[in-house]
Order: structure tokens, then C-alpha cells, then sequence
């Protein structure tokens, strides 16, 4: 009787219809009373989730809430994920208000209009605080990822001419950047520019204990949705570098929001059995989740998906991913120091993170520059650390934007891209380190103190006859 109470102002429409239905498939035992129990009480949630997404909004109907939000923040989707946030009924009472609206539902309606109104916003046009550098940019003419090492080519790859130039040379450009304060959940600082695409290298999650500030599946929608509304572009790419324990819970979210299939890559570290630090012993392979987004309209439609944009399917009956190609890349020997200590121990190769844009992020007419020799098309450095990703984007010829939550790592990933030229190019940060020569004295060191060993053993020798 209670339920009926509820539907109050319901009679007639499709949802008391589809009640109704469910009773009578109960009645007539196409259902079990448990099943049929089941669907009404999931139904009369939702319904209560609708209830106070109207209210909370300061609206009078479902269908207005519907026309103001838009299919995506409306979705059954979304609905059935903030059930959970409804007040409890055990124990025979509700606990809270039967009116009173639940504040995780405040807050989503609060940021849904946010999102919504950032992502009608036009692309910034003055950006205070951009630095700009001289570069001259090798432009790549196809986008297949690269295929150095002893793994055979898999179908669909792209094989050119030893005649055929691959790079258009020495473009010359002028791109911008800029590192701001902020965080995943926090990016009210990060202007709207065209981004093309997104690097995420968040802290890798090993041990709760060892790593408190490693980024959660919960944390990767949000930043999704505030990404896609940061950016102008009608597409774009994500790539996030995470742990092994990671992936396929990033992988599931990425897919889920995505309109494109997410994929997982990996990159192999050649030649390689320590980290840097010489203080951890890890695999010679780590991993990461790349996906793509092209925008819906209003209607829910998803626009073409733009030329650039790279294609999953390369081989006819399988399925190959770009993304499992990106392999034989070096450590990082060169690891940026400030005051002598290294800032970031993950630090990934510039040739790592330049193939993954050139490969999935250059966008609409790469190497195009406005009258100013300025890039058109931008990349978001998000966790942006010492600045690996703006720096391989800005040598891509792409400008680019970096925040994170560590004023430390902001101040040096400034302190690093203000001294642009001082770093060495993806070529020499991944050259193996040489062993110095000895010095005179050290020589003349190193001959006496193998003198006095063989002296030491001719005493032993005569002691033991």
C-alpha cells in the first residue's frame, strides 16, 4: 500500500504502466513473488532517484530535467548509480527525511550544471601566464606506431618505400605552455582550449599503505567528464599509465564512457632490470589504458570520427591494437634533478610519450600554425609531474597544458620547461650512461692498492710454509 502512496500522480503514464505489468506476471506466476519484488522495489528507487534529481534541480518535471540536462547526465546509467545514495530503510525506518534530497545528489546536479555550462563556454581566448619556445618540429606523414625490435609486424601495419620520406623536416614553431596547481577532481584552472588528448601518469597502486595517493577507478569518470567538457576538439584521445593491478579497472571505465573501444598497451623497457634509483627491482614491461571519445550532439549522436583519429581494427578476423606496439623503448638514464635529487623516480622516455601523441593525439592538420607560428592543437599534462608529457608535446609541435595537486612537482616541472633547451632530446635521454674514464690519480690509487694485495698473499704463502 506504502508503494502505491508513493507512485501517487502516476496513473497512466509508462512507468505505473510498467508496475502494473509486473504485478500481473506476478499474479498470473510468470514471476516469482521474490523476482517481481525484486523489479518493483529497483523500479520505485529509480523513481525516488528521479524525484529528488527534479527537486534538487528546482524543477517541476522529469521531462524538464531531461530537455535542461541532456541524455548523458539523465542516462538509466546514471540513475542506477545514485541509488546507493538514497537513505537506508533497515531496521523498518528510514533513516533521514522521506523529502529531504541527499546531498551526493546536490552535489551531482551542482556539477552536472557546471559541466554543462564549461562545456558551452568558448574556447579561452587570452590565457594569462603562457611561455612560448622555439622549436623545429619533424613532422611524421603516417601515424602507425613504431615497429623496431624483433617482434614480426602484425596485419594492417604500413609499410612505405625506401624511397618514401617519413617526416616532413624542421618545421619551425612556436608553441605555449603552462603548469597551474590543481587535481584530477579539481580543474577550474585548466582554460578550454581544442585538447586532442589527455596522458594521465598517476601513482601506481601497489600497497594501500605504500601508496595512499594512487589514483581509483572512482576518480577516472569525473575527470573524463570534466575533461570532455575542457575541451573544444569534437575528439579526442586518453592514455593513462597505471599498474598491472590497475588496468582493467581503468579499462572498464574508460570503455564505459567512451564511444571508442579502450584498449590496453604496453611498453617495453629495453635492456632494463633496475629502476634508476637502484633500489627496487620491477619487470622490463609496464602498462597503461588508451581510448578515444568523439562528442555526441544534443540528440545523442555521436559526429564522425575525425581522420586523424587512429583506428583499433587493423587486421581482418582479429583484432589488433596501435597501442600493444609501442615497444623497445629505453629507461630513463637522464632522470631531471633538482638540487641534485631526482624529483620524479616514474619519470617515463620523451620518445615514449612523443610516439603516443604523434601515434593517437596530433588532431586535425598537425603542424599548422596560426599567424603568430603558434600550434593549433593542445595536449592536457594531467598528474603532470616534472613536465615529460607538455615537453614531448611541445616537441611534437603541440602546445600544452600540465597541473598537479604537489606545488613541488608544479614549481619544478616550471622550473624544467623554462630551461627547455638545457634538456636533452628523446634521442640522448635514452642512450645508455658511460662508464668514466679513470682519472691519473685514481690509477695510481688503483696500482698500489693491488700492489699491497699481492704483497699481503706472498706473507700468507710464507706463514703457511
Amino acid at each position: 500500500m506504502t508503494f502505491w502512496i508513493n507512485l501517487d500522480g502516476l496513473a497512466g503514464e509508462a512507468e505505473f504502466d510498467k508496475v502494473d505489468t509486473y504485478l500481473r506476471q506476478i499474479i498470473n506466476k510468470d514471476l516469482s513473488v521474490k523476482e517481481g519484488g525484486l523489479m518493483i522495489s529497483q523500479f520505485k528507487k529509480e523513481r525516488m532517484v528521479q524525484k529528488h534529481l527534479v527537486s534538487a534541480a528546482g524543477l517541476e518535471t522529469w521531462d524538464e530535467f531531461k530537455d535542461e540536462f541532456t541524455l548523458y547526465w539523465s542516462s538509466q546509467e546514471k540513475i542506477e548509480s545514485l541509488i546507493g545514495c538514497l537513505p537506508s530503510t533497515q531496521g523498518g525506518a528510514r533513516r533521514g527525511g522521506a523529502g529531504e534530497v541527499p546531498h551526493a545528489i546536490l552535489n551531482y546536479v551542482e556539477n552536472a550544471r557546471a559541466n554543462l555550462k564549461e562545456a558551452q563556454a568558448p574556447s579561452a581566448a587570452h590565457i594569462q601566464g603562457l611561455q612560448q619556445i622555439e622549436v623545429k618540429v619533424d613532422i611524421k606523414l603516417y601515424r602507425e606506431a613504431r615497429t623496431d625490435g624483433p617482434e614480426a609486424k602484425v596485419p594492417g601495419e604500413a609499410g612505405l618505400e625506401d624511397d618514401e620520406p617519413t617526416h616532413q623536416e624542421n618545421v619551425p614553431m612556436l608553441p605555449r605552455w603552462k603548469i597551474v596547481k590543481g587535481s584530477m577532481n579539481d580543474m577550474k584552472d585548466v582554460p578550454r582550449l581544442p585538447f586532442t588528448g589527455t596522458i594521465i601518469d598517476c601513482n601506481y597502486e601497489l600497497d594501500k599503505e605504500k601508496t595512499p595517493d594512487a589514483m581509483t577507478k572512482k576518480e577516472v569518470q569525473p575527470f573524463l567528464e570534466s575533461f570532455n567538457a575542457k575541451t573544444t576538439s569534437p575528439a579526442w584521445t586518453v592514455a593513462i599509465f597505471c599498474g598491472f593491478a590497475q588496468q582493467n579497472d581503468f579499462l572498464e571505465v574508460i570503455d564505459n564512457y567512451c564511444s571508442g573501444r579502450a584498449e590496453r598497451f604496453f611498453w617495453h623497457k629495453a635492456n632494463v632490470h633496475m629502476n634508476p634509483n637502484k633500489s627496487v627491482r620491477y619487470n622490463d614491461v609496464e602498462c597503461g589504458v588508451l581510448g578515444y571519445h568523439v562528442k555526441s550532439d544534443a540528440q545523442g549522436e555521436s559526429s564522425k570520427k575525425p581522420e586523424w583519429m587512429f583506428n583499433f581494427d587493423l587486421g581482418e578476423g582479429e583484432r589488433y591494437s596501435r597501442a600493444s606496439l609501442l615497444r623497445g623503448f629505453p629507461v630513463v638514464h637522464q632522470m631531471y634533478k633538482r638540487d641534485g635529487k631526482v624529483v620524479n623516480n616514474h619519470q617515463k622516455p620523451l620518445a615514449l610519450l612523443m610516439e603516443l601523441i604523434q601515434c593517437h593525439m596530433l588532431g586535425d592538420n598537425p603542424g599548422k600554425v596560426d599567424e603568430n607560428g603558434h600550434p593549433l592543437n593542445w595536449i592536457l599534462d594531467a598528474c603532470c609531474g616534472v613536465g615529460s608529457t607538455s615537453m614531448a608535446a611541445m616537441r611534437c609541435g603541440m602546445n600544452a597544458i600540465g597541473f598537479d595537486h604537489d606545488q613541488f612537482m608544479v614549481s619544478s616541472a616550471q622550473q624544467r620547461l623554462t630551461n627547455f633547451d638545457a634538456e636533452p632530446d628523446q634521442k640522448a635521454e635514452t642512450k645508455p650512461k658511460q662508464k668514466s674514464e679513470p682519472t691519473a690519480k685514481g690509477k695510481e690509487a688503483a696500482t698500489a692498492e693491488s700492489e699491497e694485495d699481492e704483497l699481503d698473499e706472498d706473507d700468507a704463502d710464507d706463514n703457511d710454509e
